[in-house]
């Protein structure tokens, strides 16, 4: 591929973000939860979102995360 850019589903790209950067991505993922207002979201509420998008790794990992804090 020119310019040796390689082609990633969506949920793959977020893991390798989790993997490089897990509480960066925690921050962002309860900074972008914490702006919903209409509805409010529980993190809960919020992971089933991203499943519904078909980020079912991402949301596995982000559960992970959410666990150990």
């Amino acid at each position: 591929m020119p310019y040796d850019i390689e082609v990633q589903h969506p949920d793959e790209f977020i893991i390798c973000v989790i993997d490089l950067k897990p509480i960066k991505v925690f921050q962002a993922v309860e900074t972008i939860r914490q702006r919903l207002r209409n509805p409010p979201m529980t993190i809960d509420d919020y992971l089933e979102s991203l499943l519904r998008q078909g980020l079912p790794q991402s949301v596995s990992k982000l559960c992970e995360i959410y666990s150990e804090t």
